[in-house]
């Protein structure tokens, strides 16, 4: 009966333990995604997180995180406040899969027509090699200076400036809203 007893009490430390673990993070699809994130010293929690699939391939998984609490996408874009978002792939993809999809996905919305968002597609697109899976795609606006382009990449890329971020994001939300 002792012996239950404490095989009892690790069992329950180590349920916390792993609570305590995991509280921070939300889980989609086996792929972790923290609840907050630290950009140039502002936080910025996850606000949606989702898995994005292609006929019954899991694809991605993606996080929005964001500084302020916006309950609309015109509410997001209008804010001054750093942006985040976080890819994680779900199966390796080609650099020429990835441009076809981000052309098809972001290249098509209204807010990415004007010929100065279109060279600043081209500049993200320029920085995109092919992506294993597990790899990651960040893509972060920050207030002042403006979107950097990090992770799985062939270069980083940064493209200056508050127009590409609301473009970019204005696209995104666009099929992924709030």
């Amino acid at each position: 009966m002792g012996e239950a007893i404490r095989v009892t009490g690790w069992t329950a430390v180590a349920a916390v333990a792993l609570l305590a673990g995991t509280a921070d993070a939300r889980v989609v699809a086996n792929v972790e995604m923290a609840e907050t994130v630290q950009v140039e010293g502002r936080q910025l929690r996850l606000k949606r997180a989702a898995l994005k699939e292609k006929m019954w391939f899991d694809v991605f998984v993606w996080g929005l995180y964001m500084e302020s609490d916006a309950k609309t996408t015109q509410e997001a874009l209008a804010k001054p406040c750093a942006k985040r978002l976080h890819i994680t792939l779900k199966r390796n993809l080609k650099r020429e899969q990835l441009v076809e999809n981000i052309r098809h996905t972001l290249g098509t919305a209204r807010s990415m027509q004007s010929e100065e968002m279109r060279a600043g597609l081209e500049q993200f697109i320029g920085a995109l090699r092919d992506v294993r899976k597990g790899g990651d795609l960040v893509i972060t606006y920050v207030p002042g200076q403006g979107t950097y382009v990090t992770g799985q990449v062939r270069e980083e890329a940064f493209i200056a400036g508050k127009p590409f971020a609301d473009a970019l994001f204005a696209a995104w939300l666009e099929s992924n809203p709030l």
